[in-house]
C-alpha cells in the first residue's frame, strides 16, 4: 500500500495550478467526458484528467 503523502508529492508540480473542472479516471471514459466538456464550451486549460493509476490511496 502506497502512503498517501508520497501519492500526493507526485501532483505538486499540478499545486500551483487550478482547474475549474477534473475527472477523476482515465482511458476512454475520461475522453468522452473530456469531448462532452469541449462541446459544452469548455476552455482549454479549465479540465484536468488524473488517471487511476496515479490517485490510489
Amino acid at each position: 500500500m502506497h502512503d498517501l503523502g508520497q501519492n500526493l508529492s507526485q501532483f505538486s508540480s499540478m499545486a500551483e495550478k487550478s482547474f475549474k473542472y477534473v475527472i477523476l479516471g482515465g482511458r476512454v471514459v475520461a475522453g468522452y467526458a473530456a469531448r462532452e466538456f469541449a462541446k459544452q464550451g469548455v476552455k482549454p486549460g479549465k479540465l484536468r484528467s488524473f488517471p487511476k493509476r496515479r490517485i490510489r490511496v
